[in-house]
C-alpha cells in the first residue's frame, strides 16, 4: 500500500483539523510518532475494505506489518517478478490526492482461474449496498408529469374538417377528476386549480397497479 506524498500531507492537516492545505516540505522529513500512528490507522481501513472486497471471490487475510518512507528500503517482490497496481484517487478537502495498492502476481496465481472466470460474485450484504446506491441515485432523476382534463375520439373526417371556433364534446364529466401520469403511466387522480399564477393539481386517489 503506496501513500502519495501529497495524501500523506492532507491526511495529516485534515486529521489534526486543517483544512486540507498541503506542505510539500512533508517529503523531507521523516513522520513524527503521531503522524505515523495517523497513518498506520488509515492504512488498516484500506486493507480492511481490501479484504473484504476479496471475500466474495476468496477468502483472503490482509494484515498491516509496518510503515517505510523510502520506497527503497522495502522488498516485498523481486524487481523482475510482475505485478498488479491498483491506483485510486481521492478527493480530500477539495483536494485530490491518490494511492496504489501493489500486489505481487505470484499472490494471485492460486486464483487466477477465478479471476479470469469474468463471473462477478457479491455477498448479501454488497447487493444491500448495491440497491441502496441505485435508490439514491434514481431519487435525484427527473421524470415527466402530465395531467389528462379530459379526452374524447372522433372519426377521421371530422378531424381533418376541424378549425378555429369549433367545439369538441368528449367523453369526460366534468365533474370527473383528472388524471396524473407519471411517465405514460396513470398514478393518480386528482383536482385541477391553481397556484400562484399556474396550473397545479390536488391529488384526491392513488390508482393502484394491477
Amino acid at each position: 500500500l503506496v501513500f502519495s506524498p501529497k495524501l500523506s500531507s492532507l491526511l495529516i492537516d485534515v486529521l489534526f483539523g486543517g483544512r486540507g492545505r498541503t506542505r510539500t516540505e512533508i517529503q523531507a522529513r521523516e513522520f513524527t510518532a503521531i503522524e505515523s500512528r495517523l497513518l498506520a490507522k488509515t492504512a488498516h481501513l484500506i486493507i480492511d475494505e481490501v479484504t473484504q472486497a476479496f471475500q466474495p471471490l476468496h477468502a483472503v487475510q490482509c494484515c498491516y506489518l509496518r510503515s517505510e518512507q523510502s520506497p527503497l528500503a522495502l522488498t516485498c517482490a523481486t524487481p523482475t517478478e510482475r505485478s498488479v497496481v491498483l491506483h485510486f484517487e481521492l478527493d480530500l478537502a477539495g483536494q485530490s490526492a491518490d494511492f496504489e495498492i501493489c500486489i505481487p502476481y505470484s499472490l494471485l496465481e492460486p486464483i487466477r482461474a477465478k479471476l479470469q472466470s469474468g463471473a462477478r460474485v457479491i455477498s448479501p450484504e454488497q447487493r444491500r449496498e448495491a440497491l441502496s446506491r441505485l435508490a439514491q441515485s434514481l431519487q435525484h432523476c427527473k421524470t415527466t408529469v402530465r395531467v389528462e382534463l379530459a379526452r374524447g375520439s372522433i372519426r377521421a373526417e371530422q378531424a381533418l374538417g376541424l378549425g378555429v371556433g369549433d367545439v369538441l364534446t368528449l367523453a369526460t364529466h366534468r365533474d370527473e377528476p383528472a388524471l396524473v401520469y407519471i411517465e405514460d403511466q396513470p398514478k393518480f387522480r386528482a383536482r385541477v386549480g391553481s397556484k400562484a399564477g399556474q396550473w397545479a393539481v390536488t391529488i384526491t386517489d392513488e390508482i393502484k397497479s394491477k
